[in-house]
């Protein structure tokens, strides 16, 4: 998540400390914590890398991706 927000700081983006803070990878209803969970990782995911962050231009039609988020609010 760190890098996904530097990502965004590089591209100019303002992230207000505000809404970082609130911002979790555990925030989601549909992941049992008490269960277990098998992954196939990619090979670079097992060495430590990331994969890339994709692009606006790639986003599709997913609405919370950046400059599409004016949609929702009416």
């Amino acid at each position: 998540m760190q890098a996904a927000l530097a990502h965004l700081r590089d591209e100019g983006e303002v992230i207000n400390e505000e809404d970082e803070v609130r911002l979790s990878p555990l925030r989601h209803a549909h992941i049992n914590m008490l269960g277990h969970y098998t992954f196939t990782l990619a090979e670079q995911v097992t060495k430590g890398k990331l994969r890339p962050l994709k692009q606006e231009d790639e986003a599709g039609d997913w609405p919370f991706c950046r400059g599409k988020i004016s949609k929702l609010d009416g």
